[in-house]
């Protein structure tokens, strides 16, 4: 994580970028301490930068088919925000009790990588349909997993 000077001039810079859509179409994550894919800012403590992702392409349901992601018009429930609380204390805890760990920049891109192209079709829009996580938050600490086993094991 980065401190909050580095975050609000980080977000200022992306408000002005035309991938800014209240979040980062190219998926970068402004707490985190890889620079912007598109070079408008650099990494923090030479971090280096975020590998630049294509944009996110919704597919156009056929007539009768699926849409986005096999999602069926409102089956992705919100989660209530008790919900959300209790799984962010528990996660916070854990990390907490872990050292405040967090994954290299490697094993960061690899899980942001694994979610993208999840075989069970469980991202959207950088969420979990899953386990309803943010996923670039989550990827980022070390104590978190992947609900499905996807992410390899941190050594």
């Amino acid at each position: 994580m980065i401190g909050r000077i580095h975050f609000y001039n980080r977000l200022t810079v992306c408000k002005t970028c035309e991938f800014w859509q209240g979040a980062c179409l190219k998926g970068y994550v402004l707490q985190g301490s890889l620079g912007c894919p598109v070079r408008k800012f650099e990494g923090v403590e030479g971090a280096g930068y975020m590998e630049d992702m294509p944009l996110p392409t919704p597919e156009l349901p056929q007539p009768g088919a699926p849409g986005c992601c096999g999602a069926v018009e409102g089956d992705l429930q919100p989660l209530s925000w008790v919900a959300v609380w209790k799984h962010l204390a528990e996660s916070m805890r854990a990390w907490q009790k872990a050292g405040y760990a967090l994954t290299s920049a490697d094993q960061y891109t690899d899980r942001i990588a694994i979610c993208k192209s999840c075989p069970k079709g469980e991202y959207r829009w950088f969420q979990c349909r899953h386990c309803k996580c943010i996923v670039y938050s989550k990827a980022k600490l070390a104590t978190e997993v992947c609900p499905h086993g996807l992410w390899p094991k941190l050594s």
